[in-house]
């Protein structure tokens, strides 16, 4: 479940919205594991967005950036790596995590052992982006 807080908070009970989401003294609980549209409406309208970190041991279809840096340390510790103590920023946390990712992804028998170090740029590209760009 996703926690989502109104950016102008009022008491009581709103009328169903967007999805039928309902805010509650300005709170909502959704789950939003198989919505990331929905997900990606409420932040563009600036509304906050807290996933419970529980949830981020399955498959939840949202943006890493939009994760806490506890929740990044929860996908990276279900995902069997660990976050270089050196990362400090939550945007370079996100991106460590979705290379690790996406390098898991992509070749699953590839064993990183220490820290993954990149000097210079990193460009991660999808298996399809590979097949559609003939390589």
């Amino acid at each position: 479940m996703a926690r989502i807080t109104h950016p102008r908070p009022q008491l009581g009970r709103s009328r169903p919205g967007v999805a039928g989401v309902v805010f509650v003294d300005g709170v909502a609980e959704v789950d939003l594991s198989d919505k990331p549209v929905l997900h990606e409406f409420y932040l563009r309208q600036g509304y906050g967005v807290e996933h419970d970190v529980d949830e981020l041991g399955g498959n939840v279809n949202v943006p890493l950036s939009t994760l806490t840096i506890a929740e990044l340390r929860k996908v990276a510790a279900d995902n069997d790596f660990e976050i270089p103590s050196a990362l400090k920023l939550k945007a370079d946390i996100a991106a460590y995590v979705e290379t690790m990712l996406a390098v898991r992804t992509l070749h699953p028998t590839v064993v990183i052992d220490g820290p993954l170090v990149v000097e210079g740029s990193l460009t991660v590209t999808s298996a399809a982006q590979h097949a559609a760009d003939g390589v």
